[in-house]
């Protein structure tokens, strides 16, 4: 049986092409090392960049469970934060309590308090730190955030719409920062994503336009400005999993006459096929 680390790690990066070279480039890549050894005090304060996410882990020796957990940790999200291991007389200073494991960027640091030696609870606490609430959705990595199998909020905007991109990021973390387990937050290119805006009846001239993908249909935000009602934009995605959005579009709100049918889901598209192991989609 194979490990359910490594199912993790197919999952999360063997993206695109799935042929055995893809594959084979995609081994060599994970066999190299993810995390990068220090072995002085202050060559860490030069290695880290402070615009990035670091996770640096204080071990008193290169060996045990607590320092396996970390290592598989930083195979699955090395594209997401920069790992670092302080090793020699320096790092053991750090661990009078025994091995620790820190968190790091430009907003300071964050100690985890749980048991290393619990996998699972250490992956979560290092995902919800290297993974930021709100990310960009693109061609390239549709398919990989449609494979979370998580709904998804998008910000349909003119790509470099400063303005709308950091209100809706204001309202986000403000109303929805602990629904990141339940819903995906991002911000698409409206022009490049022309398709999905179509079957909302939405057009360029029309962004900001927000909208939920469920994998069954996709359901509009009343108006973009409607984000700045407090509570909105929260009630929004509660709807969507009380079942209301869906029931509402079938039925109409308060015994009022069915509206027409929500359209249906485009990113769903880009799931893999239940009956084979390449993909064909269609061209959002």
């Amino acid at each position: 049986m194979v490990d359910q680390h490594y199912n993790i790690i197919l999952n999360h990066h063997a993206k695109g092409q799935r042929s055995v070279d893809a594959f084979t480039d995609f081994i060599k890549k994970q066999i190299e090392s993810t995390v990068k050894h220090i072995s002085e005090e202050d060559n860490l304060d030069t290695l880290l960049d402070g615009k990035s996410r670091n996770i640096i882990g204080y071990f008193n020796a290169p060996q045990g469970e607590e320092y396996n957990n970390f290592q598989k940790i930083a195979s699955v999200l090395r594209d997401e934060c920069h790992f670092y291991i302080g090793i020699g007389e320096w790092s053991k200073k750090k661990n009078i309590a025994g091995n620790h494991i820190v968190f790091r960027d430009r907003n300071g640091e964050k100690e985890f308090n749980g048991p290393i030696a619990g996998y699972q609870h250490l992956l979560d606490w290092a995902n919800s730190n290297c993974v930021p609430l709100i990310r960009e959705i693109t061609f390239e990595n549709a398919e990989e955030l449609t494979e979370e199998g998580i709904p998804f909020l998008i910000l349909f905007r003119t790509l470099g719409d400063k303005k709308s991109e950091e209100e809706f990021a204001s309202v986000v973390l403000k109303e929805l920062g602990d629904q990141k387990s339940s819903v995906n937050v991002l911000m698409a290119d409206g022009k490049k994503f022309a398709h999905p805006l179509y079957h909302l009846g939405k057009k360029e001239s029309d962004l900001p336009v927000i909208a939920i993908d469920s994998f069954r249909h996709m359901f509009p935000f009343s108006s973009f400005n409607d984000i700045f009602i407090p509570g909105n934009l929260r009630q929004f995605v509660e709807d969507l999993h009380s079942g209301k959005l869906h029931r509402e579009y079938h039925h109409g709100p308060d015994k009022q006459p069915a509206q027409s049918p929500p359209p249906e889901s485009v990113f769903n598209k880009l799931k893999p096929s239940d009956n084979r192991y390449s993909l064909l989609k269609d061209e959002l």
